[in-house]
């Protein structure tokens, strides 16, 4: 009797990194127990028992019957229960603050978004709580439990006690505590992940990133400013304490090492460098006395081919190539994927980035940069999938 439950103990490790399986597939569609025993290679008994135990415990359902005509049987399908309970997504990153609110299968049931703020507030942080409260409300959302609260924020941060280290947008940031006061007000879990985390982890599960099959890459999210994340044999780095891949605190100056890579390289070095150019040389342009600029009115000039702003432009690709260059002499990796408004400047960006990676290699592998193809949401669909995957991950420890 002992022995039999000294194996029913280390038969747990086992079933549950089988049901991981089961769940990592399921983010592609719904499968039949002969798709999951061909992808992860249980037998078909092992792979309906797995499938059996997730039904009983209420993550997986039936879904729709294949038909395949009158000869053969019609498999059944199984994927995740997006009637367990939603989840909030809130991507702190840009300037437009977006909030959205998911089922267990990962469908946007609700967005909505808080438009140009440069500094977050605890007015701003009160805004996103009523936004929360409104969405929660919304039909189809309002039958179902709120199980997690994700939170993709740039700075450093403790996620298990919430507390701030630095976040330059956030408004006395050691002050405020956004999981509890989140925890406070809706009783549910929440996360809270550096932004550009989210970001891979969409990228990785949504994105290029899942189709590349790169081992090693670099995905930047580049706007008002830079974050990066590091992908290494296949897997994301965060290194010892999380904070890997802040490419943005590069000391590309070494006369004003105060000044990080983001001060160069970023919509915000776009936007000064073009007010500068245009005061210093004293053009009649039509941004000309303007402080403060905006993306769609430098986009809509870039792409039209004004001289003043190309040139702006192409420096700033000269720069980002060469960084892109050092990072490749060091870690020697295969891809860059960019995320970001900087994704709507389009190919001629593009263009300017990969001519300057070629004329300045030294002779190392040629780095690939491409555009993220997820249309600036790799932040938000990662924050939603690691919140659903907490939550799916709750369920199963409990019972293992």
């Amino acid at each position: 009797m002992q022995n039999k439950k000294k194996w029913v103990k280390n038969q747990q490790p086992i079933r549950y990194n089988n049901q991981k399986q089961v769940i990592d597939l399921m983010r592609s569609g719904s499968q039949s127990c002969s798709d999951i025993a061909k992808a992860t290679g249980l037998s078909n008994t092992a792979a309906e028992n797995i499938v059996d135990e997730m039904v009983e415990m209420g993550v997986l359902v039936k879904g729709p019957i294949t038909d395949y005509g009158k000869l053969g049987r019609r498999p059944i399908k199984y994927k995740l229960n997006g009637e367990l309970g939603v989840v909030v997504s809130v991507d702190l990153t840009d300037r437009d603050l977006l909030i959205c609110i998911s089922n267990m299968n990962r469908q946007i049931l609700f967005r909505s978004e808080v438009k140009n703020i440069i500094m977050i507030t605890e007015q701003i942080l009160n805004d996103i709580v009523e936004i929360i409260k409104e969405g929660l409300q919304k039909p189809g959302i309002s039958d179902k439990p709120l199980l997690c609260i994700c939170f993709a924020i740039p700075g450093y941060f403790n996620k298990d006690t919430g507390e701030f280290l630095l976040a330059n947008r956030i408004e006395n940031c050691r002050e405020v505590n956004i999981k509890s006061l989140f925890s406070e007000i809706f009783g549910c879990d929440i996360l809270l992940q550096k932004d550009i985390i989210s970001g891979v982890i969409g990228e990785m599960q949504f994105g290029v990133l899942s189709t590349l099959q790169a081992k090693n890459a670099l995905f930047m999210h580049f706007d008002i400013n830079i974050a990066s994340a590091f992908i290494f044999d296949g897997k994301m780095y965060e290194g010892d304490h999380g904070f890997a891949g802040e490419t943005g605190f590069f000391m590309p100056n070494m006369s004003d090492p105060a000044k990080g890579l983001g001060i160069y390289v970023s919509l915000t070095a776009i936007f000064i460098n073009i007010i500068e150019k245009i005061k210093k040389e004293k053009l009649s342009h039509p941004l000309a006395g303007k402080e403060v600029l905006e993306f769609d009115e430098v986009k809509l000039l870039f792409l039209s081919g004004d001289e003043t702003v190309c040139s702006v432009v192409k420096l700033t690709a000269k720069k980002l190539a060469l960084h892109f260059l050092n990072i490749n002499y060091l870690l020697d990796i295969t891809h860059v994927v960019l995320d970001g408004r900087i994704v709507e400047l389009g190919e001629k960006f593009l263009e300017y980035v990969n001519t300057y990676l070629k004329k300045y290699n030294q002779g190392m592998s040629e780095v690939k940069v491409q555009y993220s193809d997820l249309m600036n949401r790799a932040i938000t669909l990662g924050s939603i999938s690691s919140a659903v995957d907490s939550q799916i991950d709750k369920i199963l420890r409990a019972r293992n």
